[in-house]
């Protein structure tokens, strides 16, 4: 009588991390992709000092990131959205993390001066 003897295979593990892995990759591109497309339809952009002064992000943000941008945009609606950059994935578009609303016309806030008199924000030439 002969025994067979069946070696476990490691083939679920395998594709639970192929699932994985393109799961990440499909994330990583939305976020890509949906960052990309604010950057080319933005209205203008906040120097971080100026967006801590206005309330947009904390001071604690504004003072780890002073580099950066906070960038915004009219929506149809009438409302404006801006966003501040995550590392590594921009500016996607995911709701209450990147992608703040206000009602606050924020032109009319980059027009205005801050304490020192700068401006503290540019706006979009191309539109």
């Amino acid at each position: 009588m002969s025994t067979v003897v069946q070696t476990p295979t490691r083939t679920t593990d395998n594709r639970v991390f192929v699932g994985l892995g393109l799961l990440l990759l499909v994330i990583y591109m939305y976020c890509q992709i949906t960052s990309f497309l604010f950057l080319s339809d933005c209205d203008g952009s906040f120097l971080m000092y100026r967006a801590a002064e206005l309330g947009f992000v904390s001071d604690a943000y504004a003072e780890a990131h002073p580099v950066d941008v906070v960038l915004f945009r009219q929506n149809a609606d009438g409302t404006w959205e801006y966003r501040a950059p995550l590392t590594i994935l921009g500016y996607p578009a995911i709701p209450g993390l990147v992608v703040h609303r206000t009602s606050t016309n924020l032109l009319l806030a980059c027009n205005t001066r801050d304490p020192n008199g700068n401006f503290g924000c540019r706006r979009t030439e191309s539109r």
